[in-house]
């Protein structure tokens, strides 16, 4: 009897966590070029480094282009009534989303189960609570990082030009505490703040728009220690900086920020001693302005998502961000886009845009790649076959004992 044949095309994502001996995680697996349909993958897990933990994408997506189905939707249980820059996390096999109201001085918190690849309407948008943080009720910028097992946070308030840290200790099942920093005299108009951890230590980047400056703080091994301030730069091109976010990638870390008064992105290209200051490129967009920022990766491409007015663009980089980039232009008619945000999971994805003139968001998910193997899992060695005849690919993600990873 002829068995039907299952060709199977790997697609192989290497994850990392740039560590003092700049040792990338060694993400790996094996399977045979073809596997009879049915048949349990005969897949061998190879990866090699310190307590990797694994995710495994039968049904992977496509970041070449997003659901143009976009979803304007408002948070459960909350109105805005000031919203322009907000984070994404996952935290417990939920997906989280972060936001200050800084005219009601409430911190919100939203919750939702739903996979990120499923648009958002009405009906089941993340069910939102808000809080008032004593010490930090307004904030304009802010993100966060989880420092062991406790998330933690920074965030800023321009008109005071005021800097807080937060401590998550119940997740987010509550109100974070708040504790002001004192003697940070480099804040001027802060704009945006990103987190990094780097060699064992936790740094703060800081975009000031009223003097066009990247600052850089380092805390040590504990965003609860002073911090000290490494450098504050003033990149070549900078006008009106504004949003900011940065990704390690083997070897390397670089870095994107945007400008209010001009339509040129900036490029960060870091030496891996973030006591160096930055290499700044400016790149020329087609947008007038720039605004909101997040960077993204799918297997060897690389994506950085800005946001100007009411339009949405993308610029991708084949194989690394020395590549000649592409830019592609969204517009979908909603006024007044201002921040934007890239959730990824292992390769589900999701990007949203926040619109101040509303105070709504806008979701567009990611469709996945049609396949008959919707499963996605965390074990090591995963047990699952395809039913039916094709060329499939699937991601395996690695990531180190700090739970750090990248895809590449």
């Amino acid at each position: 009897m002829l068995k039907r044949i299952l060709s199977v095309a790997i697609v192989l994502q290497f994850v990392f966590q740039i560590t003092k001996a700049q040792q990338c995680v060694n993400a790996f697996f094996t399977i045979p070029d073809t596997v009879c349909s049915g048949q349990i993958l005969p897949i061998q897990n190879t990866s090699t480094g310190a307590g990797l933990t694994y995710e495994w994408d039968f049904c992977p997506i496509d970041m070449t282009f997003p659901n143009l189905l976009s979803s304007a939707y408002t948070l459960n249980g909350y109105g805005f009534s000031s919203l322009d820059y907000f984070k994404f996390v996952k935290d417990n096999n939920l997906y989280i989303t972060l936001a200050y109201d800084t005219t009601n001085s409430q911190f919100v918190i939203a919750k939702s189960a739903i996979d990120i690849t499923t648009r958002y309407v009405s009906g089941n948008s993340p069910v939102a609570t808000s809080y008032t943080i004593a010490g930090s009720p307004k904030a304009n910028c802010f993100d966060v990082i989880k420092e062991g097992n406790t998330w933690m946070g920074l965030a800023a308030y321009s008109p005071a030009n005021s800097i807080s840290v937060l401590t998550f200790s119940n997740g987010f099942n509550g109100a974070p505490t708040a504790f002001a920093l004192s003697g940070i005299s480099s804040l001027n108009n802060p704009a945006s703040i990103k987190l990094v951890k780097h060699n064992g230590d936790y740094y703060a980047f800081i975009t000031n728009r009223g003097d066009n400056s990247l600052v850089c703080l380092n805390f040590g091994s504990s965003l609860n220690n002073n911090p000290t301030m490494v450098y504050k730069n003033f990149p070549a091109g900078a006008n009106g900086l504004y949003d900011l976010d940065i990704m390690p990638i083997c070897g390397n870390v670089v870095g994107f920020a945007s400008n209010t008064n001009s339509g040129d992105l900036l490029k960060l290209q870091f030496d891996n001693d973030f006591s160096i200051q930055p290499t700044v490129t400016p790149v020329t967009t087609t947008a007038t302005s720039t605004y909101g920022l997040s960077m993204a990766q799918e297997g060897t491409n690389y994506y950085v998502y800005f946001t100007g007015s009411d339009t949405a663009f993308r610029m991708s980089y084949a194989n690394d961000f020395n590549a000649v980039p592409v830019q592609t232009k969204y517009t979908w008619g909603f006024p007044e886009f201002r921040d934007v945000e890239v959730l990824q999971d292992s390769s589900r994805n999701m990007f949203a845009f926040v619109c101040d003139y509303f105070n709504f968001f806008v979701t567009l998910p990611f469709p996945s790649t049609p396949c008959f193997n919707n499963l996605y899992t965390t074990d090591t060695v995963p047990v699952t076959a395809f039913p039916n005849t094709g060329t499939f690919s699937f991601p395996l993600t690695a990531r180190d004992s700090l739970g750090v990873g990248f895809y590449l």
